[in-house]
C-alpha cells in the first residue's frame, strides 16, 4: 500500500528511494551478521580471560611462592588487550548499523530529489512531505529485518560468566 502510495505522489522518480531503502536492508544485514560473529569471538576471548583469571586466583599461594606474579599479570593482560581491540571494532560496526538504519530515509528521500531534478520534473511542497511519510512507513519494515535476526547480539556475557562461575544469579526473588 505505501509503494502504491509513493508511486501515486512521485510516479516512478519514487523507484529510486525505494531501491535504496532496498539495497541499505542487506547492507546492514551483512554488517549485523559480522558484529554475530565478533560478539562469539570476543565471548571466547573472554572465557580464555576469565578462565586464566580463576587459575590465578585459585592458585595463588603457588603464584607468589614461585614468583609468577608478572607472567600471569602480562598473560591475563594480552588478552584482555584482544578483546578490548575486538570490542573497539565492534563498537566501529554497531556505529556503522546505527548509522544506516537512521539516515536510510533520508539517503531515500535525496535520492528521490535528484532523480526528479535529473528528469527535468518539480518538486512541490505537496509532494515532499506525503513522500517522506510514505517513506517513513516503508522504511521502519525493511530495515527492522536484520535487527530482529540480529536478537542474540546483546547477551550481557559478564552476567552469564558470573553465573557459570559462581552458579547463582542476582536476581531476586519475588517470594
Amino acid at each position: 500500500m505505501a509503494t502504491y502510495s509513493l508511486l501515486t505522489f512521485l510516479d516512478p522518480s519514487s523507484l529510486v528511494g525505494m531501491v535504496v531503502l532496498i539495497v541499505m536492508s542487506p547492507l546492514s544485514f551483512i554488517i549485523s551478521r559480522q558484529q554475530i560473529t565478533m560478539q562469539k569471538q570476543r565471548m571466547q576471548i573472554t572465557d580464555r580471560r576469565v578462565k586464566r583469571t580463576t587459575e590465578a586466583i585459585q592458585g595463588v599461594k603457588i603464584v607468589k611462592m614461585n614468583a609468577w606474579e608478572q607472567p600471569i599479570k602480562d598473560s591475563i593482560s594480552e588478552i584482555r588487550d584482544q578483546e578490548l581491540k575486538l570490542m573497539r571494532t565492534m563498537t566501529i560496526w554497531r556505529t556503522l548499523t546505527q548509522f544506516i538504519s537512521q539516515s536510510s530515509h533520508i539517503m531515500s528521500i535525496i535520492a528521490i530529489v535528484i532523480s526528479r531534478y535529473a528528469q527535468g520534473l518539480s518538486f512541490s511542497q505537496a509532494q515532499i512531505f506525503p513522500a517522506i511519510q510514505v517513506i517513513n512507513q516503508l522504511r521502519q519494515p525493511i530495515m527492522n529485518i536484520p535487527t530482529r535476526l540480529d536478537g542474540s547480539r546483546n547477551v550481557n556475557s559478564e552476567y552469564v560468566a558470573m553465573i557459570i562461575c559462581t552458579g547463582t544469579s542476582m536476581m531476586v526473588s519475588t517470594w
